[in-house]
């Protein structure tokens, strides 16, 4: 095995009596593993990383839904004496809709999460399985 690590060489004056002596001092950075981690463990952490992704997606969804809900309500109030009350419904529906709409990739945030070779397998397993039933097909 190789050793990746790069030597740094110094050079210092061993005394001052004799000029001529040179001491050398080499230092070794140790070498950083790379790739310690599993093919297991990979997977987890693409699919924390997946789903952190998914939460700040729902998470700024639902901000924007509210900040859609409170300026639908302000308008409201500005309009009518009682707008707040009257149009409360409408402007909460404007609000989950905002929500929503700004949410809607995370069903394939998950589809991509759960995408793995092993589940493809399953997937193809039960799909022979299904085909060769006598009752379908």
């Amino acid at each position: 095995m190789e050793n990746t690590a790069e030597s740094t060489v110094k050079s210092h004056a061993e005394t001052a009596a004799d000029p001529t002596t040179v001491r050398v001092v080499v230092e070794r950075e140790t070498p950083t593993k790379q790739g310690t981690s599993s093919r297991g463990s990979r997977r987890l952490a693409d699919i924390e990383k997946r789903v952190a992704k998914s939460m700040r997606r729902v998470t700024r969804a639902m901000d924007r839904g509210v900040d859609t809900y409170i300026e639908h309500r302000d308008k409201s109030r500005e309009n009518r004496k009682d707008g707040v009350i009257v149009d409360f419904v409408e402007n909460v529906s404007y609000g989950v809709s905002r929500a929503i709409s700004e949410a809607s990739p995370l069903v394939h945030d998950v589809a991509e999460a759960l995408n793995s070779r092993s589940v493809r397998s399953q997937i193809r397993r039960a799909a022979r399985t299904i085909g060769s039933l006598p009752l379908i097909g």
